[in-house]
């Protein structure tokens, strides 16, 4: 029964505080929202300083600026009357709530002492303790109960989207499977000419290295034959300077000419003296 109470105790602390921070919370707003109309008002009051060392509004000017002000000093006076009701508030329910803070420590020394006669000290910590365990238990079920809820919606709509897609698919893979077959034979086509063409190849290539056996021992025949020409061309030449030379020195001889090489009227003649020349010099 005493449990029951503190149990009932603890729910009315709970709902005394959670009521005085929404009461916190509004005199907080309350407060910023006070400031800004005394700002705004000290604006006010600081504007109507300068214009009255200015010319003085008279006729509409004058009766919408003061319809603004009453309309500023009206939300003043509420908003103070509102904060002054908080704030009665909020002393109210912080002295309810030091009382059955006081109340519920004075229930609980008592308990206490009824544990330790009774032999069963902490209970009623203990079961705090699994009032608070049974409550996150709820919460972490509730928060696994939607997390599952949205695993299955996100598994769901990811089986609709893979059927979608599945369908739209489908003829293309139907066509590609086509593609696949005709790609094949392609293949095998390809196989059948390359083996044609590297057959042809090496037959080719057979040739090309006889042809060019041939073209090697044409051309050193070629080389052989065109040394021999020269060779030939030459000795030819010789000779036809060697018969000109001959026809000349019988032309000499018979006085149908003369050389006129260093005062010698023929080959012979010059050729004596060049040897004797180098007898002589010897």
């Amino acid at each position: 029964r005493r449990v029951h109470g503190i149990d009932m105790m603890r729910q009315q602390v709970k709902r005394a505080v959670s009521k005085k921070n929404e009461i916190m919370d509004e005199l907080s707003h309350s407060r910023a929202e006070n400031d800004r109309l005394v700002l705004q008002l000290r604006e006010t009051e600081r504007q109507i300083d300068e214009f009255r060392d200015q010319k003085v509004l008279s006729g509409e000017e004058f009766r919408k600026y003061s319809s603004q002000v009453r309309s500023k000093t009206t939300t003043t006076k509420t908003m103070k009357q509102k904060l002054g009701d908080m704030r009665a508030e909020w002393g109210v329910l912080k002295y309810t709530c030091n009382c059955l803070e006081e109340n519920f420590e004075a229930i609980k020394a008592e308990i206490r002492k009824i544990e330790d006669k009774m032999g069963i000290r902490g209970y009623s910590d203990k079961a705090e303790d699994l009032n608070r365990v049974t409550d996150e238990k709820n919460a972490v079920e509730e928060v696994k109960g939607k997390t599952l809820e949205e695993l299955s919606r996100i598994v769901q709509d990811t089986m609709v989207v893979i059927r979608d897609r599945r369908n739209k698919l489908t003829p293309q893979i139907n066509e590609l499977r086509g593609q696949r077959t005709a790609a094949a034979e392609v293949d095998q086509e390809w196989e059948q000419l390359k083996a044609a063409y590297e057959l042809q190849e090496g037959l080719l290539m057979q040739d090309v290295t006889k042809i060019e056996a041939e073209v090697g021992t044409l051309s050193e025949e070629n080389r052989v034959n065109e040394a021999m020409y020269h060779r030939l061309n030459h000795q030819q030449t010789l000779l036809n300077a060697m018969l000109s030379r001959a026809e000349d020195e019988q032309k000499y001889k018979a006085g149908a000419g003369s050389l006129d090489v260093s005062g010698c009227k023929s080959y012979t003649e010059l050729m004596d003296r060049t040897i004797t020349g180098i007898e002589g010099r010897s």
